[in-house]
């Protein structure tokens, strides 16, 4: 409570260095899916320029790009639920 009994308009300071780590972290996630991205076209480009031999090391790549990307957005949709407490927390004060 502030002085004069109005409630503090400000979020606790643990919550909102919480929520801003979880930001970054989201951050860090989107920016290794579009990463992902794009190996997966270039992955796709080399296939249809590349001699026939390197079709299975592209199939690998794909492969592996793809299970990773799908890593990624798992991690990025529990950041987000992880995220939407402090959502509510601060539209509450707003």
């Amino acid at each position: 409570m502030e002085s004069g009994g109005e409630a503090s308009t400000e979020a606790p300071p643990k919550q909102v260095a919480l929520a801003m780590e979880r930001l970054a972290s989201a951050a860090r996630k989107i920016a290794d899916i579009r990463l992902g991205a794009d190996r997966l076209l270039e992955a796709i480009f080399l296939a249809t320029e590349g001699p026939q031999q390197s079709i299975n090391k592209t199939v690998q790549l794909i492969l592996s790009e793809e299970t990773s990307m799908r890593q990624h957005f798992q991690d990025l949709s529990r950041l987000a639920l992880d995220l939407l407490p402090s959502y509510f927390i601060f539209k509450s004060m707003q």
